[in-house]
């Protein structure tokens, strides 16, 4: 009645049920507030595995792109002499 699993078996099953939740929790993170619904079926084994949260740390990611200043551009682009704590009022000037 009861069938057998070698050990690399179940290590393959529990490593996918791993994956399958990290995948999981993944998708549900990057819903933004607001955005239209997706099918809203969840896995089956998703609330049985929140027992996992406590033993997984997302990993940083890297990738082969240098982040520099240069690379994004300035978010205020005032006039020249704007700078933090240079403008001046009209008829106004420090003295």
């Amino acid at each position: 009645m009861y069938k057998y699993l070698s050990a690399n078996k179940i290590m393959r099953k529990w490593k996918r049920l791993r994956d399958t939740y990290n995948k999981e929790k993944r998708t549900e993170k990057e819903k933004r507030s607001g955005s239209a619904a997706g099918s809203g079926k969840r896995w089956k084994f998703f609330a049985v595995m929140g027992f996992l949260d406590p033993f997984l740390t997302p990993r940083e990611t890297s990738g082969n792109m240098v982040r520099t200043v240069e690379n994004f551009p300035p978010e205020d682009q005032g006039q020249p002499g704007e700078a933090a704590g240079e403008c001046q009022s009209e008829g106004q000037g420090l003295q």
